[in-house]
């Protein structure tokens, strides 16, 4: 049985991580194989890497979220997620993820935009599981996704 992560070396890793993705994900992988990535790597207690867009990543590099935004949490335990795609146009997509982090059950939106021939992840909001809904982009301090 896997240990999971604890915080200090969670956190050290969003420190350090390249949040743009390059490296992790293909240039052509579609938004639910992108997704499905980034819940296996919590899964073998990894840190993932997601493709952020340029503009989200600029502002995640001088933020301090003080926990993972995904899982809204300083440790990672994933035990199970469930993917679907509920919506799709030529250049935006978003994704459903449910998953169970510490006996929560969490229900969150990645939205995704294309850009420059590839799936970057320009919001990702909880809708369910934390103390309150979120939105990444408006605790960056950004206009909403358009």
């Amino acid at each position: 049985m896997k240990v999971a992560m604890n915080r200090r070396s969670l956190l050290a890793s969003l420190a350090v991580l390249p949040l743009g993705g390059s490296g992790v994900f293909a240039q052509t992988e579609e938004p639910t194989a992108l997704v499905r990535k980034i819940f296996e790597a919590y899964r073998a207690d990894d840190i993932p890497v997601p493709p952020w867009s340029p503009a989200v990543r600029a502002r995640m590099r001088n933020a301090n979220l003080g926990a993972d935004p995904i899982l809204d949490a300083q440790d990672v335990d994933v035990k199970q997620f469930t993917l679907r795609e509920i919506s799709r146009t030529a250049d935006a997509a978003a994704v459903e993820a449910r998953f169970v982090s510490f006996g929560r059950s969490m229900h969150s939106i990645f939205d995704f935009r294309l850009v420059d021939g590839r799936w970057v992840i320009g919001n990702y909001r909880i809708l369910s599981g934390a103390e309150s809904p979120t939105d990444l982009r408006r605790a960056l301090k950004m206009s909403p996704l358009k």
